[in-house]
């Protein structure tokens, strides 16, 4: 559940960091169903489901959203509960805000919302919780980019972290997954969008948290 880099946007081969995920999976032998509405930029994937879309800011996944121009329809969090059902939820999500001048804190104050309407829907479920990836401090330097939206994205890793913490405590199961440690900022395809080899990285980083979790026993 995400944005475009949970889609797969600019990724080769298609799936982003959702094929090498399935790979490891599969090697692992571990039994799986990857669910969603959507399938775009899945091609050649033996399971391509997924709820990504690109541009979309947390609020937007949420509450869900319309884009008839681009002929897509996100559910909204309670639809996306009811229908799939769920028992893993993989959410990553923000860059968009940071890239659309939200401060960090209203980023980290949607995101709760958004990880404790998943939890009112199922509260059983488990989430693994990836953080933001880096910027480029290359297109902040050429003026491509603001400054700020480093400051952003610093902000919110920083701060996320206490909202997993106080889940936890409420007795919800959640980790959050280090994304930002595992992506180098020369990786990325555009502003937001990384490249093939940090996609395998990002996956590999998916896979040992969910094992390491134990949410596949």
């Amino acid at each position: 559940m995400g944005d475009s880099n949970t889609r797969g946007t600019m990724s080769e081969p298609p799936g982003g960091y959702r094929l090498p995920l399935q790979q490891l999976l599969d090697s692992a032998g571990i039994k799986y169903d990857f669910v969603g509405s959507q399938t775009r930029h899945s091609d050649g994937m033996k399971d391509p489901e997924h709820e990504g879309f690109g541009g979309w800011r947390v609020h937007q996944i949420l509450e869900g959203r319309e884009e008839k121009s681009l002929g897509l329809k996100s559910l909204g969090t309670d639809q996306v509960m009811d229908r799939y059902e769920p028992d893993v939820v993989l959410v990553m999500a923000g860059i968009n805000d940071v890239f659309r001048g939200d401060k960090a804190e209203k980023i980290v104050t949607d995101m709760r919302d958004l990880l404790v309407a998943l939890f009112y829907k199922k509260p059983d479920v488990k989430i693994l919780l990836g953080n933001l990836l880096p910027v480029s401090s290359a297109r902040v330097a050429s003026g491509e980019v603001k400054q700020d939206f480093i400051v952003q994205t610093r902000r919110y890793n920083e701060q996320i972290p206490a909202v997993v913490d106080a889940l936890k405590k409420l007795n919800y199961r959640i980790e959050l997954v280090d994304i930002h440690s595992v992506v180098d900022e020369t990786e990325l395809v555009d502003d937001v969008h990384p490249n093939s080899k940090a996609m395998s990285k990002m996956g590999r980083a998916w896979f040992e948290a969910f094992m390491k979790s134990g949410f596949w026993k």
